[in-house]
């Protein structure tokens, strides 16, 4: 659900290629791009479809829970690493952050707010709550789009963090300490998001750690020639994945969305998934279809349930029966309704921003200079 360079823009390519193998293009990783497409489709196509169709019980259970917390950990790391590459030095940086971010994340967030009220997924006054973010703070998360919320708070956070760890090493702080202080100040800040916010959404805690390892170690995790992690610490790594597994006996249902108990799994899992990848499959030649999944994920999760939701009330007002012809009506038309609609979304929007972004330098190319 995010992208690693916004600067490239694969989805011509990934059309053209698609059903075939193809090198990822330039500046983007293949195995992000794996990682990211095939949780997408996993979110989408399994734990939301499924639950549009009556009859189909059981899906939500002991295995597909903890798989869900892992997965959505998942998106929070890579977000988290997406941040930790950016260098923020100063205050201009921290504000050409927040600027790039905001652009990227929050017009299509609130035109998905837009949406979700005439599918009778959310209804007027959620939209300006999720405006000014209150659902992630006043205890009533949104549906689905609590987790936009959960990354917009990170993104808030991240460059301030970011700052800080550029002044510890400027300072000469080695960087195993500054990371350690940054690693500290997360936890503090953490906190006092806890003991300030008693409506604060439990799934913030339970995914910020994730964000937050995404945004101190994002050159071991995503890069095998840059600062990459030794076989023990590999091995380390491993070991506290199968703990944090262990960890969760005992958590059932819908707990494990809350649960502390759930945490280590929420950040260990997608780290050491992240970092085999990374190094197995950096090269790897994905089919176009898959690369078009994943430079589309973030548009794919705003707008899958209006799209989906359309579906299944055209289908069953049609007189489709449940649950397996509608299931088929879902996988054979709908999958591929969200994911052609969301990637022309996303073409579209990129190709604003840069529409955009060239008539500005224009103008500032063209404006004569003041006279002295």
């Amino acid at each position: 659900m995010v992208r690693i360079d916004d600067r490239v823009d694969p989805a011509v390519a990934a059309a053209a290629d698609a059903g075939k193998g193809a090198k990822s293009p330039a500046g983007r990783n293949a195995a992000i791009d794996l990682l990211r497409g095939g949780s997408m489709l996993y979110i989408v196509g399994f734990w939301h479809l499924l639950g549009y169709v009556d009859g189909i019980d059981g899906y939500k259970n002991a295995v597909t829970y903890p798989l869900t917390i892992a997965v959505l950990g998942l998106f929070t790391l890579m977000a988290g690493c997406l941040a930790g590459r950016r260098e923020v030095r100063g205050f201009s940086d921290l504000l050409k952050y927040y600027r790039a971010r905001a652009i990227r994340i929050l017009p299509p967030y609130a035109l998905a707010l837009v949406l979700f009220v005439p599918t009778g997924l959310l209804q007027w006054p959620d939209v300006g709550r999720g405006l000014l973010l209150l659902p992630a703070f006043d205890g009533q998360p949104l549906r689905t789009l609590w987790f936009v919320n959960v990354l917009v708070v990170g993104y808030l956070l991240a460059p301030l963090l970011l700052l800080l760890r550029h002044r510890l090493l400027a300072a000469g702080v080695g960087r195993g300490w500054a990371l350690a202080v940054v690693a500290g100040c997360s936890v503090v800040a953490l906190a006092l998001l806890v003991r300030l916010c008693p409506g604060l959404d439990p799934r913030f805690t339970l995914y910020f750690p994730a964000f937050a390892t995404g945004l101190l170690l994002a050159n071991p995790l995503l890069d095998p020639q840059r600062g990459a992690l030794s076989r023990l610490q590999r091995v380390i790594l491993t070991v506290l994945a199968v703990a944090a597994v262990a960890f969760t006996l005992g958590v059932e249902g819908r707990d494990f969305e809350t649960s502390l108990r759930s945490l280590p799994m929420a950040t260990i899992l997608p780290a050491l998934m992240v970092l085999a990848a990374t190094r197995r499959w950096h090269g790897l030649n994905l089919p176009g279809w898959m690369q078009a999944v994943s430079y589309a994920s973030y548009f794919m999760y705003l707008f899958h349930r209006p799209i989906l939701r359309v579906v299944t009330d055209t289908a069953v007002g049609l007189g489709a029966p449940q649950p397996w012809p509608l299931l088929l009506i879902l996988l054979a038309l709908g999958m591929p309704l969200v994911v052609v609609i969301t990637l022309w979304g996303q073409c579209l929007y990129d190709q604003s921003l840069k529409a955009s972004s060239r008539a500005a330098n224009h103008s500032a190319a063209s404006t004569p200079p003041p006279v002295r």
